[in-house]
């Protein structure tokens, strides 16, 4: 009894609000909890989560089709998602479909159908040095994931399989030229393309925002966007691409950028937005912004991801370490696209998101 009258001052006490739009204190947190209940959750013992999404569909007929599976990219807020890395480079394939499967089975038995959204974390455990997976919340719903990852399919053409962890698109490569004769002259020579299946990898994030962009004309945007080589190449499949944006909330916006590896998908999302950043704070430096919480957390991304490829590269000869410690810059240092534009080869990254959490307080 004693214990249960000193856990109200010491949960008073320690608590922090990580997001006070939702919750501006203890107190008045305390009293939404109560009254509409919520979910306790263990913590990973480990100072590196890594936090993802699995999109799934259970027909009516009983057949389960997982959809998709990205890493999530939070920002300064350890609990707030601000975009997807596709696809997830974190757990294994096959461990990953056996957890999705048991919990679609635990769905279809209390009588759950349609699209679902699971979430996950995955940590190394400290004792055993062995990689768990913990499935953490289960959404009932057509999730932003599954949104995503439909817009990438739909600009790609590709298809994503789930045993090899593999998006691959179409990709039209030119043939050589042959000359043609049709009737008595000669006409041009024609280019054939053929179409070649590569792998692509995407980064998106859909709830960027940016005060500044409110006075910022949708066709000045793209304007500046072109001027930097901001596109998108049709044929090849690369480049960045950039969400419906309404005109009565311009500073809200999403960026699609699809690479050849995930470290050049990364890197050119992260340089793109800083960029666009830095050019449309120019005006206004105290703008709000969520825009460099993000670009920090894929400097660590890309920081981890270079470190993990030291080992490979003992036996090989290094040009310059310089060009590759600081992909990415803030948005109030000049930008070097040159050194920005530095692409590094595939791997597996265990990206350091921290867990994802539906309530806001911890």
């Amino acid at each position: 009894m004693k214990v249960l009258t000193e856990i109200p001052e010491i949960l008073e006490r320690h608590t922090v609000i990580l997001d006070k739009k939702h919750f501006a204190s203890w107190k008045e947190y305390l009293d939404e909890y109560l009254s509409k209940g919520g979910i306790i959750e263990g913590c990973p013992p480990s100072d590196s989560v890594t936090s993802l999404s699995v999109d799934v569909l259970i027909e009516p007929t009983g057949t389960t089709k997982i959809i998709s599976a990205a890493d999530q990219i939070n920002g300064s807020c350890q609990f707030k998602c601000l975009g997807y890395t596709f696809p997830q480079l974190s757990v294994e394939p096959n461990v990953l479909k056996k957890i999705t499967n048991d919990i679609c089975d635990c769905c279809k038995v209390r009588g759950i159908f349609g699209y679902l959204v699971i979430n996950y974390v995955t940590f190394i455990d400290p004792i055993s040095l062995q990689q768990r997976v913990w499935p953490i919340g289960l959404g009932l719903s057509y999730g932003i994931s599954n949104s995503s990852y439909q817009i990438l399919c739909h600009v790609t053409k590709g298809a994503f399989d789930f045993d090899s962890n593999a998006y691959t698109a179409p990709v039209l490569s030119r043939a050589p030229r042959t000359p043609h004769r049709s009737g008595r002259r000669k006409t041009a020579k024609v280019n054939e393309e053929k179409s070649t299946l590569e792998g692509r990898y995407a980064v998106f994030s859909h709830v960027l925002q940016h005060e500044s962009l409110r006075s910022v004309q949708s066709s000045v945007l793209f304007q500046l966007c072109k001027s930097h080589g901001i596109g998108f190449d049709v044929k090849a499949k690369l480049g960045t691409l950039f969400t419906v944006i309404d005109q009565f909330h311009k500073d809200s916006f999403g960026i699609l950028t699809i690479g050849r590896s995930m470290q050049e998908a990364l890197s050119s999302f992260a340089l793109n937005l800083s960029l666009i950043h830095r050019d449309v704070s120019l005006h206004k430096k105290l703008s709000k912004s969520n825009i460099q919480d993000l670009l920090n957390n894929i400097q660590l991304i890309l920081d981890i991801s270079v470190a993990n490829m030291e080992p490979q590269k003992t036996n090989q000869p290094i040009a310059n370490d310089d060009n590759e410690t600081e992909l990415i810059k803030s948005a109030d240092e000049p930008q070097d696209e040159a050194e920005a534009e530095t692409d590094v080869s595939s791997t597996r990254l265990p990206c350091p998101s921290p867990v994802s959490h539906p309530n806001s307080a911890n």
